[in-house]
């Protein structure tokens, strides 16, 4: 007995005969979106190759099997050693060797080259505009207080030991009350919980001021020239202001804004940043920031793998669009996913 999907219905079917029989099972059903998804480690948005080059550096370092510091030092031989080790047991994740394990080889280089010189840009735009928006309008004054306090002195410690990192009780503190304010508010994808907690103590163990990415900057200043031009800018900050009281909306006001400037204009090579300005714009907090000017994309020729994102073998990414792509696919895809797959095989018994 297998299920066989026809015309978007899913339907029992024995092999070598004409028996079909429609599945009945609501909680399938609710999980129609993984129907035509055919290996855990790959859909429509992420190539295999992606997952693997992600699964192997991110699962090394949460794991303390290998340092962050010890993947810069590797020559691309132990890099590769790492990769294949890696790939070798995880034979569900359907990886071609040859082809697969090449690709992410690029792909893998790539991330740990942009994140040693991306400073706290490593963590997106979302996490980031994420963890200073809740910090400055959303934190209970006691509870910043503490948590700042808590930081400050972690930053001590820090400073005293550069090589100690125990300090998952802060964060997860952090990560808890981040969590809250995304259920509160749905401004922000609630996967990115633990990457703003992480930024927000990152950053705060060295000073006050948060980053931004120059491109950001860029966008804010096109915007305001626009403004200037159309006379629209006293508008603009009228309309802003009248919502000071109610930052939830002050900031998704904003967003609309940038996001209609940029789809006027047609650059959408700043969605990347839009969090991030809008946060800066929202808490006016653009000339206290940190600029940092570092490039966060790359281009791979000579793909070996078929997938819709490789177009004539060649293959692009933009760091913090990736990280945020594939946090969502191991957080959200490959868990419903499981739960597809293993449904379907307890109800075809």
């Amino acid at each position: 007995l297998s299920m066989v999907n026809r015309s978007g219905e899913m339907y029992y079917h024995l092999s070598g005969t004409g028996f079909y029989e429609k599945v009945e099972n609501e909680e399938f059903y609710e999980l129609k979106e993984y129907w035509n998804q055919s290996i855990i480690s790959e859909n429509d948005k992420v190539y295999r190759a992606e997952y693997l080059a992600y699964k192997t550096l991110f699962d090394n370092i949460n794991s303390d099997a290998i340092s962050f510091s010890k993947f810069v030092k590797m020559n691309d031989e132990q890099l590769s050693k790492v990769l294949h080790s890696f790939m070798s047991v995880r034979y569900s994740e359907s990886y071609v060797k040859g082809i697969h394990d090449a690709d992410a080889f690029q792909i893998l280089k790539a991330l740990i080259s942009i994140r040693k010189d991306a400073d706290l840009l490593r963590f997106s735009s979302s996490s980031r505009a994420c963890a200073e928006l809740w910090f400055a309008k959303f934190a209970e004054k006691t509870v910043k207080d503490t948590i700042y306090k808590q930081i400050k002195g972690a930053g001590l410690i820090l400073e005293a030991f550069p090589k100690s990192n125990n300090f998952v009780n802060i964060i997860k503190t952090i990560e808890t009350e981040i969590v809250s304010f995304i259920e509160q508010t749905q401004l922000f994808e609630p996967e990115i919980a633990l990457s703003a907690a992480q930024y927000l103590f990152f950053e705060l163990t060295r000073g006050d001021d948060f980053c931004i990415n120059k491109d950001a900057v860029i966008l804010i200043e096109k915007f305001n020239d626009y403004l200037k031009i159309k006379n629209f800018a006293g508008k603009f900050e009228k309309s802003t202001t009248d919502l000071n009281k109610n930052p939830e909306l002050k900031y998704r006001l904003i967003k609309d804004w940038l996001k209609a400037f940029i789809s006027e204009q047609q650059i959408s090579e700043f969605l990347p940043v839009i969090e991030e300005a809008t946060v800066s714009l929202c808490l006016n907090s653009i000339l206290t920031k940190k600029i940092i000017e570092v490039s966060l994309n790359a281009t791979f020729e000579n793909f070996e793998g078929s997938h819709t994102l490789i177009v004539d073998r060649k293959y692009h990414f933009n760091f913090n669009d990736f990280i945020e792509k594939l946090e969502h696919f191991e957080q959200v895809t490959v868990v419903e996913y499981k739960k597809y797959a293993d449904l379907k095989k307890q109800l075809a018994a």
